[in-house]
């Protein structure tokens, strides 16, 4: 039975730099882009920007490369994560970052590439909050249903969004997947084990 290899990245904010760190030397050693080597990359939160990041022809027609991942996090995260005399106030009823630095970042990285530009299959993970369900975004279903296809910048968007961190990120329920009608939030998880 031939092996299937799977690269699952895992969330944690501004520590994205560690995956992205150890991706750097792995593709170093391997000489080849991290898409050629995995047959399904996943993240979820910071892990999914990464998913995205390597496994999409997001820049120039290529991907990004993992020491690139980390200027991304080493010259935007002070911007993404900053923090003022408020925050501690603030997060009592809201999350403690505002979404507008990273929503920035994003575009900036992402700008209008789309999901159907996967270079290898990729999975990122996110929350309905209204359907109470977890929300997969799947690469290979754009093959069999083209409306699968979103911008790079939305699924970042809706992966990252851990509720005490960031605002869910809102989409209409006419997307795919999304069952009822009106507007959906999506986050990265439903509840992160702090009582608010």
């Amino acid at each position: 039975m031939p092996s299937i290899k799977v690269l699952a990245i895992d969330g944690g904010g501004i520590r994205g730099i560690i995956p992205a760190t150890i991706l750097t030397e792995i593709q170093k050693r391997l000489n080849l882009g991290l898409f050629q080597v995995f047959d399904l990359i996943a993240g979820t939160s910071t892990g999914g920007i990464i998913a995205l990041g390597i496994g999409t022809s997001c820049k120039n027609n290529g991907p990004y490369s993992p020491s690139e991942l980390v200027d991304l996090y080493v010259q935007n995260g002070p911007e993404i994560f900053k923090k003022n005399l408020l925050t501690p106030e603030r997060q009592v009823i809201l999350p403690k970052y505002s979404p507008e630095a990273l929503e920035s970042a994003l575009a900036q990285f992402f700008q209008d590439a789309e999901f159907q530009s996967a270079l290898t299959p990729l999975l990122i993970s996110s929350y309905d909050l209204q359907g109470q369900v977890p929300f997969f975004f799947k690469s290979h279903r754009i093959a069999g249903d083209p409306t699968y296809n979103w911008k790079l910048t939305d699924i970042a968007r809706a992966t990252s969004a851990a509720p005490t961190f960031f605002f869910a990120a809102a989409f209409d329920a006419g997307w795919p997947g999304l069952r009822a009608r009106g507007r959906r939030r999506l986050c990265e998880q439903p509840f992160d084990g702090r009582l608010r």
